[in-house]
């Protein structure tokens, strides 16, 4: 797969998942835990969808901190308002 059919496929399943967490709670049977894992999957997916677009390989784990650090190394700055997202490492 080409680079630009990838980083479009890591768009498309972050838009999922950020699709999933807009929908909240539609249920009482809906876990808040799995809404925030669906907002951890977005950011994720669509950190590694810019990573791919760098060329910049990056580990198979779900750790934000991780990849904004090998985003910076890359040269581009976290604006501080994206920081706090590295939280949502924990529902993973």
């Amino acid at each position: 797969m080409r680079n630009k059919e990838l980083v479009n496929d890591w768009i498309k399943r972050a838009k999922s998942n950020l699709e999933r967490a807009k929908a909240g709670r539609i249920s009482q049977d809906v876990l808040y835990e799995d809404l925030c894992f669906d907002a951890q999957q977005c950011v994720e997916k669509s950190l590694k969808s810019l990573l791919v677009s760098l060329d910049v390989e990056f580990p198979w784990k779900h750790d934000i901190d991780v990849l904004f650090g090998l985003i910076s190394k890359s040269g581009i700055k976290i604006p501080d308002d994206l920081k706090s997202a590295v939280i949502l490492t924990r529902y993973a």
